[in-house]
């Protein structure tokens, strides 16, 4: 069972690896050489990159948290769980999903084209007004406040499991529950910390140099967080 849960982990710290490549390292890059890393014909794919990234990220939020709630809820069905299923949902959910929401968004014409601008640490658009009124900032609204609410139903679910049913399990079971005690703790905080740095994002986009390079930053905590607390929390993982 912990090896399976384990699965939709490894998935998304691919996600959050990735984000922390783009908005660490590139934006680090970017400042240093003072380029903007492509020019104006890349710039939409580069943000296309960018945006999946993202939404891979937000759409593994719910998926870790179902993995837990399904682990604490139907633990058998869980542990029988093949490795072709964990990975094909992993795939589904947590990868061909934003692709297809980013396919499906990313040329329509409320989009606006973000790119690295070293002058502000951070990433620039050409037409700011378009991107808060035109639609494609409701968008991020919309996709990071599901990614954000969730998850706390789902943990919230399995929490009330776990405390109904911890007094009554065997001892061997109680070792289980504590292992995902400690799983959904990390977890949880993860999507405090999302939650939080989306509020900030939203007072900060297009606020000044540093608010532009703290949102950056924000993002590249949210993705370093998680890891970091598994590791903390989660002697399986260690």
């Amino acid at each position: 069972q912990e090896i399976i849960g384990f699965r939709f982990l490894i998935s998304m710290a691919v996600a959050d690896i990735l984000c922390m490549i783009q908005y660490a390292f590139l934006n680090g890059v970017a400042i240093l050489t003072k380029s903007r890393l492509v020019n104006e014909d890349g710039r939409s794919w580069l943000q296309f990159y960018i945006d999946y990234t993202w939404f891979a990220c937000c759409f593994h939020l719910p998926l870790i948290a179902w993995s837990r709630l399904l682990a604490i809820a139907f633990p058998h069905s869980f542990r029988l769980q093949t490795r072709q299923k964990s990975y094909s949902l992993c795939i589904l959910v947590g990868w061909i999903a934003p692709l297809i929401l980013e396919c499906a968004t990313h040329f329509q014409p409320f989009i606006t084209t973000f790119y690295f601008e070293p002058a502000i640490y951070g990433m620039a658009t050409d037409d700011f007004p378009k991107y808060i009124s035109g639609g494609h900032s409701q968008l991020f609204l919309v996709v990071n406040s599901i990614a954000a609410l969730l998850p706390f139903l789902l943990y919230g679910i399995a929490c009330f499991i776990l405390l109904q049913h911890r007094k009554s399990l065997g001892a061997s079971r109680n070792r289980l529950m504590n292992v995902e005690i400690k799983l959904i703790l990390p977890c949880a905080l993860s999507s405090v910390v999302f939650t939080l740095g989306q509020a900030a994002i939203l007072q900060g986009t297009g606020s000044g140099k540093w608010a532009t390079w703290l949102i950056c930053f924000l993002f590249f905590v949210n993705s370093a967080l998680a890891p970091v607390l598994l590791i903390i929390f989660s002697e399986f993982v260690r």
